[in-house]
């Protein structure tokens, strides 16, 4: 079975995809956590991404939504998350998947 993977990576708070890196059906986006969720879910759709169409009328940003797991209308970021990195306060480098978000 072929899976799509969208790796975002946020990078400062930059309101743009600053990298879009593309290998066979798997696509790593940089972007600012500033960006806007709508934004995101365009830039993604000229993409031919359809995985992030859902949040396209979530109001806030991506740095935001996944801090808040932002949903709207029982569609959200998680439902699109298969794991999150995260740096803890004492810079421990920790992989967090769905079940763990949630």
């Amino acid at each position: 079975m072929d899976i799509m993977v969208v790796v975002i990576q946020i990078n400062e708070s930059n309101f743009q995809i600053s990298k879009s890196l593309k290998k066979k059906r798997n696509y790593i986006l940089t972007v600012g956590g500033g960006m806007s969720m709508r934004t995101l879910s365009i830039e993604a759709g000229l993409l031919s991404l359809k995985v992030l169409e859902n949040i396209i009328d979530i109001p806030g940003t991506v740095g935001g939504g996944i801090v808040m797991n932002a949903t709207f209308i029982s569609k959200g970021l998680l439902k699109s998350i298969a794991s999150v990195k995260v740096i803890t306060s004492d810079g421990t480098l920790m992989k967090l998947t769905k079940k763990n978000v949630d």
